[in-house]
């Protein structure tokens, strides 16, 4: 049995207990994303940074090389998009899946380059794609030897940098507002 059937009969298992939610599969996902990507660590719920917290890194040794967002199963990914949460991933990473567990979504650059879905769900049941562990295998391996691109020009980096200085900023009034409750409270 490959990795990526394993991963789904667990899934499946989980969801048919009915009170799963998006963090009940995570192990699954580590040990899927480990497996298929050997020599590569999977953190989840690593240190919120500036634009967020994404719900995994994926790094070889200290380099990281990409991140993941997850939502629960059937969570509309197209949704997902619209938000200012996938907004900000996009602006600041270079090198994210998104995913519902079942589809993912690999955007480099800010765009889509590939979508695998790895399976259906119907009542309960998760029934495998064909071709399912040659796909996400295919998707993550490209994912994970696909650096974060490196701004091109001097344009691209004043964005990045004026993006940064903005998420900073919001960063910071945020601390001086809590502290400032704080101290008012005392």
């Amino acid at each position: 049995m490959t990795s990526t059937a394993t991963y789904l009969k667990r899934l499946e298992k989980k969801l048919a207990r009915g009170n799963a939610t998006e963090h009940t599969y995570r192990s699954d996902l580590t040990e899927l994303l480990e497996d298929t990507l050997s020599g590569y660590t999977a953190t989840n719920e690593a240190k919120r940074k500036v634009y967020g917290a994404p719900d995994f890194i994926v790094s070889k040794g200290s380099l990281e090389v990409g991140h993941l967002e997850v939502k629960d199963i059937g969570v509309s990914l197209d949704k997902v998009l619209k938000t200012d949460q996938w907004r900000r991933y996009t602006q600041a990473l270079g090198n994210l899946i998104l995913s519902d567990y079942l589809e993912f979504r690999w955007f480099a650059g800010g765009k889509l380059k590939r979508t695998v879905i790895l399976a259906d769900v119907s009542d309960g049941k998760i029934t495998a794609r064909d071709n399912a562990h040659e796909l996400i295998a295919s998707l993550l391996e490209a994912f994970a030897q696909n650096p974060a691109p490196a701004a091109g020009s001097a344009k691209e980096l004043a964005e990045r940098l004026a993006y940064y200085t903005q998420q900073i900023r919001a960063v910071i009034r945020r601390v001086l507002r809590e502290e400032l409750k704080t101290t008012e409270n005392h």
